[in-house]
This record gives C-alpha cells, structure tokens and sequence, in this order.
C-alpha cells in the first residue's frame, strides 16, 4: 500500500526516546518519556529508549506478518513490565515509571487503520483532498496549562523561560498521573493494558492519498508559521523531504527564549514517517 516513504528521527541527547518503523502495510512512531523520579533501571540513560526502542522492534518483527497490532502491543507491554519488575523490584509510581505515546497506521484487507495514544500525530489525506488530524487534546490541554504556568513564572520573576520549568514538577508530576486515568489522556506503560478501549480509526485504502505520523517534536513545525496547515507539511515534505526539519530547527534557534513557541525545552526529539499510497 505505502510508497515514497519518508523517515527521520533526530536527538540532541545521548539516547533517542523517540523511535520509528514502517513497511509496505505499516508505519509508526512512538514518542517515549522518561519518569519524572529520574530513576533508570532499564538503561543507563533513559528507561523511555529502552521501552520505545523495545516497542519499536517488537512491531518490526510482527507487523510484516499481518499480526494484529493491538494483540503484539499487549504482548510486549506484558513481557517489558515483567523484564522491569525484576530489574526495579517494585513498580513506581505512574509519573515516575516510563511510558511512550505512539502514531501508528495498518492495513487489513481493503482498510487503513489509525490506533494512536498521546501526543503523538496521526495525519490522513483522502484522495478527495479531505485532510484529518488524530491527537489527544486532553494531553495537550495539560501540557498548554503547564506552559502558561511557566510563562507566567518567568514573567514575574524575570526569569528565563525554560529556567521556570524547575518550579512547576509538581504540576508535571501531576499531569504524569493523569495518564491511563478516568478524564486523563491514554499512553502506553507497564500497567495500564486495556488497549482495546483505544478508539480505532478507519478508512478505505483506495480512498487514501497519503499519512503522516509525528512526534509532537515534528509537528511542533505548525506554531512558527512555517507551514499554514497539514496538508502544506505534507506537500514541503513530498518536495523537500528532511530539508523541512532543518526548517524547524532554524526557527527554534530564532526563538531561544520560547516566545513565539511556549515548549518545555529547546527541541525535543523530533520523529515523522510520511507515505504516499499506491494508485
């Protein structure tokens, strides 16, 4: 189904959190984040590239072979909680433990299936020029009130933006414990495995022009004005492909102070898979 593929997957830290995979029938992005306790038992430097990475090639291994998604998610999340019980002894807390969001499209027969969780981003464009985005905006409302918290922070003690970030773990803290909650927003950890609960997203393959997953560090692209809307990302990565990140990571570097982009820090890790469909 999936042609002209397109990946990249960028970090500025020692380990990628982030991770990517794609095939014929699938493609996929997982966006890991560390616990907040900053306790590594999985790997010396981030307990989220170990789970994301894990995830990544588990789906690698499965998804060629028309495995059901769901079922090889489940399966993994069960073996990895085993494999980091033995390592940490106890379970922690669900803002200090790992967890990943993820971006994923498959096909099954004459459909294309959408699961996603978190901030990660789905984008479809039908061949009817109708362009749909899938994200959770209860993770996004939280992680907006966390910004303003910081902006207001830095306003009245004239202090830098990102430096603000130290004042408010304890609202991180509990926005972290918010996931997998009743009225929070949905990741994948070691804990919480009810993943059929996760809406399933579907359309025709033939009605299907081209996708596009994304971690929020790449499609973090549309607040500078880059771009006007997903369909124009798609069409500067059809004819520019990678060029396009150094396009985002130019106006980062103009916006040091996070002023025209409230962000957590200067720039994430940054992930997308795009795909065109077959005619």
């Amino acid at each position: 189904m999936f042609q002209n593929i397109q990946h990249f997957s960028h970090t500025q830290k020692p380990v990628n959190e982030d991770a990517c995979g794609f095939g014929r029938s699938f493609l996929f992005v997982l966006d890991g984040a560390t616990g907040l306790g900053k306790r590594e038992f999985m790997h010396a430097g981030s307990d989220a590239h170990w789970l994301s990475g894990s995830i990544r090639d588990r789906l690698l291994r499965e998804l060629p072979q028309g495995s059901d998604p769901i079922i090889v998610l489940k399966e993994e999340l069960h073996q990895l909680r085993s494999q980091y019980l033995q390592a940490a002894r106890t379970m922690p807390s669900a803002a200090e433990a790992p967890s990943a969001c993820i971006a994923l499209f498959y096909e099954r027969g004459d459909w294309l299936y959408y699961f996603g969780m978190g901030d990660c981003y789905g984008v479809v464009e039908l061949k009817n020029g109708q362009v749909e985005v899938i994200s959770d905006p209860i993770l996004e409302e939280l992680d907006q009130q966390a910004l303003m918290r910081m902006k207001e922070i830095s306003r009245i003690q004239q202090i830098p933006f990102f430096e603000a970030r130290r004042q408010i773990q304890e609202l991180l803290m509990h926005n972290r414990m918010c996931r997998n909650q009743p009225g929070g927003y949905h990741a994948l950890d070691l804990e919480w495995d009810r993943l059929e609960e996760i809406e399933i997203h579907q359309w025709k393959k033939s009605d299907v022009h081209r996708v596009l997953c994304a971690s929020d560090g790449f499609y973090e692209i549309m607040n500078y004005g880059i771009v006007d809307n997903p369909k124009e990302l798609m069409d500067q990565l059809r004819l520019h492909g990678q060029e396009v990140v150094q396009w985002l990571f130019s106006a980062q570097d103009a916006d040091a102070q996070a002023e025209r982009c409230p962000r957590f820090k200067h720039r994430d890790d940054c992930t997308y898979v795009y795909a065109e469909t077959e005619e």
